[in-house]
């Protein structure tokens, strides 16, 4: 499999020219490199967020883990819940936002798709390990 990428020049029906970056291995996975106004506004918004995700799922294992009156069935579903909100936190937002961050500034890393691909398939297996400890 080629994991590459590429940028390419895409007419659309007014005769302008957008450059779109996209990788060759899934080519409908595309990111628009004119108009990044608002993929700006979502990167900044995900660097804000992922330290306070990390933070709050801290503070709920901590207290569940502490407090006896919270060692009951409903709240180590909620602690459970927790750490893998919490993984989300460390793991997969971070990626995200450097990955839309590099290409926004249009900074081609060699398998920058590779790493998108695999920041996807370890959401997808951080779904999975949540709906089995259910």
């Amino acid at each position: 499999m080629d994991i590459t990428y590429s940028t390419r020049i895409i007419t659309n029906s007014s005769s302008n020219f957008r450059s779109v970056f996209y990788c060759l291995y899934a080519s409908d996975i595309r990111w628009d490199l004119d108009n990044t106004l608002l993929s700006w506004i979502l990167v900044v918004i995900l660097y804000t967020v992922f330290p306070l995700t990390i933070l709050l799922n801290a503070l709920v294992i901590v207290a569940v883990k502490q407090r006896n009156e919270f060692q009951r069935n409903s709240t180590i579903l909620l602690r459970s819940m927790a750490v893998a909100d919490l993984l989300a936190g460390a793991l997969n937002i971070p990626v995200r936002a450097t990955i839309d961050a590099l290409i926004l500034r249009q900074l081609w890393i060699d398998h920058i798709c590779l790493i998108d691909f695999l920041n996807y398939s370890s959401f997808i297996i951080l779904l999975v390990s949540f709906f089995l400890t259910r």
